[in-house]
């Protein structure tokens, strides 16, 4: 997260989407966005994030929609379990306000 200003919010320590969905937030567009929510567990504590269902499904072409889980590595184990695949879906997120998010049906910061 990064402290950024929100026109609605003010001061806010704005999260990870995608970016339509940043898109929609900022111009009050919300209509007709499937969320997904992203869960990752990695270093020992989850990680969470939601994205509009067409994001999701350039990575994973059969997801339904609902909630994806991902694993990063084991380091112990030297696995990299879906390391690679987060790292794809979270370079092509962008930042909105965790607010504003909030308030989307189906989405919960």
């Amino acid at each position: 997260m990064k402290p950024a200003i929100c026109k609605k919010h003010g001061p806010q320590r704005f999260t990870l989407t995608s970016p339509l969905l940043a898109k929609a937030i900022s111009e009050d567009g919300l209509d007709n966005i499937f969320i997904t929510r992203i869960r990752i567990y990695s270093n020992e504590r989850w990680s969470e994030y939601f994205v509009d269902n067409e994001y999701l499904t350039r990575f994973l072409p059969n997801h339904s929609g609902g909630e994806a889980v991902f694993k990063d590595r084991d380091v112990a184990k030297r696995r990299l379990n879906d390391r690679l695949l987060i790292m794809k879906v979270l370079s092509g997120m962008e930042y909105a306000c965790p607010v504003c998010l909030s308030e989307i049906p189906g989405a919960v910061s």
